[in-house]
């Protein structure tokens, strides 16, 4: 882990962004949906919304143009259906893997499956664990998961068994136990793994602090950590830890590429986030060194991001002119 000899390691120093670019958001409409977006992804000419709308839980669209094209991963009980509908969407090359936390199992999709509508190529119940928040494929055909209890991290063989695991925390001087630790981070965590595999970036919604993590050998090891605004929270008799109204939400749905690490930057306080979302008028960039490298500022609030290496765009979920989410994209 980098660590400058003159700066308290416990300390926070504020991101400085020698690049600094104005952008306005390109608006595209769609469909109304049923619910919120909750996670968007690109692949190819498609973006991928998830967003229950009362029977599926992902809805894929026409990057281009917001036209509805399908609408997949139906919620039920039956042959072909998901547990639940707060799946999580991975990319992987022209892989799609959607991670059903209910049933623990991963089900990866060609692009072209998943547009049909047809079953996955491959279904993957994960071991080792009752319950996962999310499980991103790794190139060795390997996954990376994060359990709700048991480890913060852990590495998965290629049919689910479990390799190894990774349990450490950022210090913070208001948290002196682990199980304080764990409650900071459970639930509150989001991740991204590095195109190739080798590294991966993770962040928590209560202040600011980005960790850089390298995989090699099925070992997961801390090689950055970056601490840029101090969470300021609660810790309760049972050990819980709650965010004060005057915390500020940092760093938000990671995405990575091969050079860089991007993320949305809220910069409100929680008492701020009136209707529950997170979201920010920023757009960070980072190496993987864990430096800062580009801010982009812009002119509307966004609550989900996809980064697309093809158009050279970003995509965005954001509010259209009647308050309901619409798409848009800015040009890198």
């Amino acid at each position: 882990m980098s660590c400058q000899s003159n700066r308290d390691p416990l300390s926070f120093y504020p991101p400085v962004f020698k690049e600094q670019k104005s952008v306005n958001i390109v608006e595209i409409e769609i469909d109304k949906l049923q619910n919120i977006i909750f996670d968007l992804e690109i692949i190819g000419d498609n973006i991928l919304a998830r967003a229950f709308d009362g029977t599926n839980a992902v809805s894929i669209f026409d990057k281009n143009n917001g036209r509805l094209i399908n609408s997949v991963a139906p919620i039920g009980r039956g042959p072909g259906e998901y547990l639940s509908p707060y799946l999580e969407i991975d990319i992987s090359k022209d892989s799609v893997y959607i991670l059903d936390p209910e049933s623990k199992s991963v089900y990866n999709y060609t692009h072209k499956d998943l547009l049909d509508g047809s079953i996955p190529e491959r279904i993957v119940k994960l071991e080792g664990y009752n319950f996962f928040i999310n499980a991103l494929p790794l190139t060795t055909g390997k996954f990376l998961s994060y359990p709700t209890k048991g480890a913060r991290f852990s590495i998965h063989k290629a049919d689910g068994k479990l390799i190894s695991s990774y349990n450490k925390y950022p210090l913070l001087k208001e948290i002196t136990d682990t199980i304080s630790a764990i409650y900071m981070y459970r639930g509150r965590e989001d991740t991204s793994v590095k195109p190739d595999g080798t590294k991966f970036a993770s962040t928590n919604s209560l202040g600011s602090i980005l960790e850089i993590f390298s995989i090699k050998d099925d070992i997961i090891t801390l090689e950055e950590e970056q601490r840029f605004y101090a969470p300021k929270i609660n810790i309760l008799k049972n050990k819980q830890v709650t965010g004060q109204p005057e915390c500020l939400i940092g760093l938000w749905d990671l995405k990575t590429t091969d050079k860089y690490i991007y993320a949305i930057f809220s910069g409100k306080q929680i008492k701020e986030m009136t209707d529950g979302q997170i979201s920010g008028k920023y757009v960070y960039v980072f190496d993987w060194d864990g430096k800062p490298v580009k801010s982009y500022n812009l002119n509307k609030d966004i609550t989900r991001l996809a980064i697309d290496e093809i158009s050279q765009r970003a995509y965005v979920v954001t509010k259209g002119q009647d308050s309901t989410e619409v798409f848009g994209y800015f040009e890198l």
